[in-house]
């Protein structure tokens, strides 16, 4: 019971230094040339996958902590997120930390990100890097987010949130 107290902890604590590092970065932000191109900080959304024979349910906060409207790359953002994989009778809940950029400066953005997974089952690990790429929606001084693509341990995700 110790051990898995203090493993628990060690992923609190991994999670309070990434959210800490994003917050630190973010006050590198580039300013947009015009109002047009604003996104905002934070965004916090949902995603349901399938891969193969599992399912999955991943929720995240993300912080933008660098942008230019003007460039194909609109913004490079660290995410955080906690989640849980089902199959065949068994689940395994999951943390991931990833970095990733977007591109596009209209509505129709790409997203890529990569980073690490951990399972919190002490029976069972997952492989332990974590990608992902895929189609966002998310208009420049909107909150509205949609996204959709694959990635692991996501799957083929579909996912809706908010930025503000």
């Amino acid at each position: 019971m110790k051990r898995e107290l203090n493993v628990h902890s060690k992923y609190r604590n991994l999670f309070i230094i990434l959210l800490l590092i994003a917050n630190t970065v973010a006050a590198q932000d580039v300013t947009p040339d015009s109002k047009e191109s604003k996104m905002f900080n934070n965004a916090i959304y949902g995603n349901v996958g399938v891969g193969g024979l599992f399912v999955t349910a991943t929720a995240c906060y993300e912080r933008m902590f660098a942008r230019n409207g003007q460039k194909s790359i609109v913004a490079t953002f660290v995410k955080a997120g906690y989640g849980g994989a089902a199959y065949w009778g068994h689940s395994t809940p999951y943390i991931l930390g990833n970095f990733g950029f977007l591109t596009g400066v209209t509505k129709h953005h790409l997203e890529v990100s990569g980073g690490f997974v951990k399972s919190l089952d002490e029976y069972y690990d997952l492989f332990p890097l974590s990608v992902s790429i895929g189609y966002r929606i998310q208009k420049p001084n909107g909150h509205f987010i949609l996204r959709t693509g694959a990635g692991w341990p996501e799957g083929f995700y579909f996912g809706l949130g908010v930025s503000f």
